[in-house]
């Protein structure tokens, strides 16, 4: 069996509002969030495409250079299920990733166990709290792309819509815990710190 190829989306593309300032700009200890959750996923991505809000090319090209792809939303701020709709129209690897901008703490390691768990279904999931979290999640790409076609294409707007047309590995935070993934990964910044 051939290896997979894994595409790394990250989602870039929302208003920032509570945040008050592009999150993928903003600087933490040094490093914008995009370049950190580069970072993160480079490591196991055969590609990268970064998911951005419409007209906001010019702020990301400097700080990324031509090395990833950069493709804006066709709506603004509809969402990641809308960003994702264009997105995916454009990737051929087998196995997709989503990481949002602004979850620093995430570790490559969080995305390598559960791409380990894929097998057989078609998305792995954390399961924090006792809700599932398809924003920081792996699915393969064939599934997802049609998952989210048919979530749009039924009037859906929520990026949880598509888990019902998808065969779901739920990851509780236990498993990750005892894979020495702990709770601080999946802290996500809603204020300048």
């Amino acid at each position: 069996m051939a290896k997979a190829s894994v595409a790394a989306i990250i989602l870039s593309g929302g208003k920032s509002e509570r945040f008050g300032s592009n999150k993928g700009l903003y600087s933490y200890q040094g490093k914008p969030l995009m370049i950190r959750a580069i970072d993160i996923v480079d490591p196991i991505s055969d590609r990268i495409i970064i998911s951005i809000a419409p007209g906001q090319r010019k702020y990301y090209e400097p700080l990324v250079g031509k090395e990833y792809s950069i493709i804006e939303d066709e709506d603004a701020f509809e969402g990641p299920l809308s960003g994702l709709k264009t997105v995916l129209s454009v990737i051929d690897e087998n196995i997709t990733l989503l990481i949002p901008c602004d979850m620093p703490f995430l570790k490559t390691e969080f995305f390598t166990f559960l791409i380990e768990r894929l097998e057989g279904h078609d998305a792995c999931i954390p399961l924090i709290n006792g809700y599932l979290e398809p924003i920081f999640s792996v699915y393969r790409t064939e599934p997802l792309h049609k998952a989210v076609s048919y979530e749009i294409g039924n009037g859906g707007r929520k990026l949880s819509g598509i888990l019902r047309h998808l065969k779901v590995k739920s990851i509780d935070i236990r498993e990750f815990e005892s894979a020495g993934i702990d709770s601080s990964n999946f802290v996500n910044l809603n204020a300048p710190l």
